[in-house]
């Protein structure tokens, strides 16, 4: 999978409402730019930009409530989140099921 992450953030905290586990995440792949979100280990959600500048307003809006990690830390988050992102996209495009 070709992707080049422009941010990843993770959501691991305790409040009134339960726990959080979440990863959201902005990407492109091809020629497209994508944001991603999920609860580790479940089902990931995607929702596709039209261009970086729209893409880069929401990862504004982001940054104050999931904290940025590398690359390496998603994996050891998540270790399957290619494959599950991988799998999942092309279902939803086929789908279209994409936002």
């Amino acid at each position: 999978m070709n992707v080049t992450f422009e941010y990843i953030g993770w959501c691991n905290e305790k409040d009134s409402k339960g726990d959080h586990d979440k990863v959201w995440a902005a990407f492109k792949m091809g020629n497209s730019w994508y944001a991603c979100w999920g609860a580790r280990g479940k089902t990931v959600n995607f929702k596709k930009h039209d261009s970086f500048n729209s893409l880069r307003r929401v990862i504004d809006s982001k940054r104050g409530k999931y904290g940025e990690v590398s690359e390496t830390k998603l994996l050891d988050i998540w270790p399957d989140f290619y494959d599950s992102v991988e799998s999942r996209l092309v279902f939803c495009t086929l789908a279209n099921k994409i936002m």
